[in-house]
């Protein structure tokens, strides 16, 4: 931000632009409902069995997302799914970081999963990618491998970081300045949301915005199972 009062202008505006995502998707809750059971996922991922619930982001998820935007997050040092511990200067590197909160045995962050590998291929380099997952390293590793995640896993046993980020679900989202600021946190992934988060990603590093396929994302902002379950 190049002044205070575009900063300002944008702490206020984020809570619209993700309520936006929410209003935009409600018809598309409607319009699901009916037929959860009947719909299949894409082709590119095994098809989940029996099929799962959706968790579908709420009002309430959405004010306490926006609220956070713009604070000092104080980040903590974790062991990675390698097995070695990082500080956060050596995971961002002096770069902006795109976090993705993972619930451990939660489809939702499966069926997720590809549309961040898509971005990390496309931003890889001036933008780093963590997981943050609520279990130990075999947990984090098991998880990476399974899902060939290209990106480390952190474990959060704990769920230190999880709780300093509020996240509530799974399929949380975070767009981490260099500095350890919170630009953005999306409670829930979506075909708008994931183009919104490319284009953060893009003004945020200062690169020009690549193209993301989300055709098989759901248009509802839909989130991933509870912590707290």
């Amino acid at each position: 931000m190049d002044s205070c009062g575009r900063e300002s202008k944008r702490k206020w505006a984020l809570p619209t632009a993700l309520i936006a995502f929410l209003l935009t998707g409600w018809a598309g809750i409607f319009w699901t409902t009916g037929r959860r059971t009947a719909d299949s996922p894409p082709s590119s991922r095994p098809p989940q069995s029996p099929p799962y619930e959706k968790h579908y982001v709420t009002p309430q998820q959405l004010s306490a997302a926006g609220a956070m935007s713009a604070q000092s997050l104080g980040l903590v040092s974790t062991v990675a799914h390698d097995g070695r511990r990082r500080t956060w200067p050596e995971l961002s590197g002096g770069h902006p970081v795109v976090v993705v909160f993972i619930k451990k045995g939660c489809p939702c962050n499966v069926e997720f999963e590809p549309f961040f590998h898509r971005l990390y291929r496309s931003y890889r380099g001036p933008v780093r990618f963590v997981g943050v997952i609520d279990g130990g390293v075999e947990t984090a590793r098991r998880y990476a491998e399974d899902n060939r995640v290209p990106y480390l896993v952190l474990a959060d046993p704990e769920r230190v970081l999880i709780s300093r980020f509020r996240a509530e679900n799974g399929a949380y989202v975070a767009l981490v300045t260099p500095a350890e600021v919170l630009d953005t946190l999306w409670p829930g992934c979506s075909a708008e949301m994931m183009r919104e988060l490319s284009r953060r990603i893009a003004e945020l590093a200062g690169v020009e915005e690549q193209p993301i396929e989300t055709t098989d994302l759901p248009t509802a902002l839909t989130t991933g199972c509870p912590f707290a379950s």
